[in-house]
């Protein structure tokens, strides 16, 4: 500011005063000041909107100096500003020394990489606020140097001396550019230098009102409001800049969030895409590996002697159970990438759900189970649904119900609710805790009955569920009173 009103003010000496010598030495000094001008700025660019540039210190204490003596030469010698000619009341014409491309150069270079290192500093803007403002700034600085530069230096190579009359508008350019992001985006905390405004304005209206009030106990009255103001004004104007410090914070821990939360998103997909990946290409061996046991057992490959039939047996069960999970793995990963589509259609759910009653009821015999299946009296309206997911689903209710239940019974019941079909699987099984209920929907987590009782599971069956569910806009959970006391799981779909 202080190098800016030189500038100005010897502009205004420049075409006011019709001295030569004032005239000339004036016309150096515009030239000069323009060093202190260009060091100035380049130190707010440094630190504006925050320091996150760091500067070497041999650079810090050469840079004041080379320009001091750019400064100095330029002032003192005629290499810059050879000679002014006073051509009339106003006008003026400079007789330009041998280092002017020099001259300019320099600038043009200190210009760029000011308004390149504030350009750069925007885009490390942690939050919005910041951004613009820093935008506002370099927006007005970059168009306030290439109109002085023009006018100044570029007219007057073509003749054109009248149009340094209008340099000083540079200043307006920046300062109007400044004064918005003042205004809309709170640019050098101007809450808080209104709030100080305000304070010391309403402080001197009361120190005003002590020395004139009469009569004496009304100025010890004034003094007495002059100062609970003084001590009550700076505590509001520590609170206001506590608040301003609060919400430039949490808009950076905003913005921190964010990024944070993209490269988790970033880091999800990744990992998705390699299980997609890795899973599609175990699917290949397994499968041979399916194939060529079934040969053997059935005895393709001559006589198979008994005693290696049971391990074969072991080998091919347990190889179908890891094509079960590289199948469940493949189809998570389609839903986590958005490429999994359904296939609707109109569905009575009642049929469904008698097909996988016929399906687990020989299981539910086997563990002397009782199984029921509680059919509505009435047919439920039709829903429009993947029929194979969503059969996978209750499937997935029911078998997990009868494998975690060692005597009682399972229940299916399906039931209209609002503008719901609401299918639930009960059973008096093992349970679940407050916190099983709360992670039972999570990939790779099974409850501690699932870990004991059935070791083979992988903990997919459930996830997958919960996905295939919100596919169709509907959800998924569980009820249970508590370890031992058996548990209910409940999906609805929407009907529309």
């Amino acid at each position: 500011m202080l190098a800016a009103a030189g500038w100005l003010f010897s502009l205004f000496l420049y075409f006011t005063i019709d001295s030569p010598q004032v005239v000339l030495w004036m016309g150096r000094f515009n030239f000069a000041i323009i060093f202190a001008l260009l060091y100035f700025l380049f130190r707010f660019a440094v630190i504006f909107p925050r320091v996150t540039i760091a500067v070497s210190r041999k650079l810090e204490r050469v840079l004041p100096w080379w320009f001091l003596f750019c400064a100095i030469v330029t002032f003192f010698t005629p290499l810059v500003g050879e000679k002014e000619i006073i051509t009339g009341p106003g006008q003026r014409e400079t007789v330009y020394g041998p280092l002017l491309p020099l001259y300019s150069l320099h600038f043009v270079f200190f210009s760029i990489l000011i308004v390149a290192l504030l350009f750069h500093k925007t885009k490390a803007c942690l939050t919005k606020t910041e951004r613009m403002q820093a935008k506002y700034v370099v927006i007005g600085l970059s168009l306030a140097l290439i109109f002085g530069f023009v006018t100044t230096i570029v007219l007057s190579q073509f003749g054109l001396f009248e149009a340094s009359n209008f340099a000083p508008l540079a200043t307006v350019i920046f300062s109007g550019f400044v004064t918005t992001a003042i205004f809309r985006y709170h640019l050098f905390g101007i809450k808080v230098i209104l709030v100080e405004i305000l304070v010391v304005m309403i402080a001197l209206i009361l120190f005003i009102q002590i020395l004139v009030a009469e009569p004496r106990w009304v100025k010890v009255l004034n003094f007495g409001v002059f100062i609970l103001f003084c001590v009550f004004g700076y505590f509001l104007i520590k609170a206001t800049i506590r608040e301003v410090k609060m919400r430039e914070r949490a808009e950076r821990l905003a913005k921190r969030e964010m990024e944070t939360r993209k490269e988790v998103e970033k880091l999800s997909r990744a990992k998705t895409e390699f299980i997609a990946m890795a899973s599609h290409q175990l699917r290949t061996p397994l499968t041979i590996i399916k194939g060529l046991i079934s040969m053997i057992l059935e005895g393709s490959y001559n006589h198979t002697p008994e005693k290696l039939k049971r391990p074969l047996k072991n080998v091919f069960n347990s190889n179908e159970r890891l094509i079960k999970i590289v199948d469940d793995l493949l189809k998570i990963s389609k839903v986590e990438l958005g490429k999994m589509e359904l296939e609707e259609e109109e569905v009575q759910i009642e049929e469904l759900i008698e097909s996988i009653y016929q399906e687990t009821k020989g299981e539910a015999q086997k563990k002397q189970l009782k199984l029921i299946w509680n059919k509505p009296k009435t047919p439920l309206p039709k829903i429009k649904i993947d029929k194979v997911k969503i059969r996978q689903v209750i499937l997935n209710l029911v078998d997990n119900a009868i494998k975690y239940t060692q005597k009682g019974e399972v229940e299916i019941k399906v039931r209209k609710v609002n503008s719901n079909i609401q299918v639930s699987v009960r059973d008096t099984g093992a349970g679940l805790t407050k916190e099983e209920k709360e992670r039972i929907f999570e990939a790779f987590v099974r409850g501690e009955a699932g870990i004991s009782r059935w070791i083979q599971g992988a903990g997919l069956g459930l996830y997958l569920a919960k996905k295939y569910i919100e596919l169709h806009r509907g959800k998924i959970w569980a009820e249970s009173p508590g370890r031992g006391k058996g548990s209910i799981f409940y999906v609805e779909l929407p009907i529309k």
